[in-house]
């Protein structure tokens, strides 16, 4: 039983690992990344509608608020392409 657990704690250590790399992997990009005015605009498009804070980071922009529902959010934007690449 004890293999069992270690087992399951490397696979879960492994797929955390991976998700934060995918999450960097995904905020590159060439060219002009957008504006904070437009990754704004294009949030308040998918229902993330009252935005507190954005700060980029790592070719990413970092989004914290609330969306139409009233929901906390905080999601990564791609600064290049506009898409959402993480959401918490």
């Amino acid at each position: 039983m004890p293999k069992a657990a270690l087992a399951l704690a490397v696979a879960g250590t492994l797929v955390a690992a991976s998700h934060t790399v995918l999450a960097e992997e995904s905020c590159s990009g060439s060219g002009t990344p957008m504006t904070v005015e437009a990754v704004k605009a294009k949030l308040a498009l998918d229902g993330y509608t009252q935005i507190k804070d954005i700060r980029s980071h790592q070719g990413c922009y970092e989004a914290k608020g609330f969306d139409s529902a009233g929901k906390r959010f905080e999601i990564e934007v791609n600064a290049y392409t506009g898409t959402i690449v993480n959401k918490e």
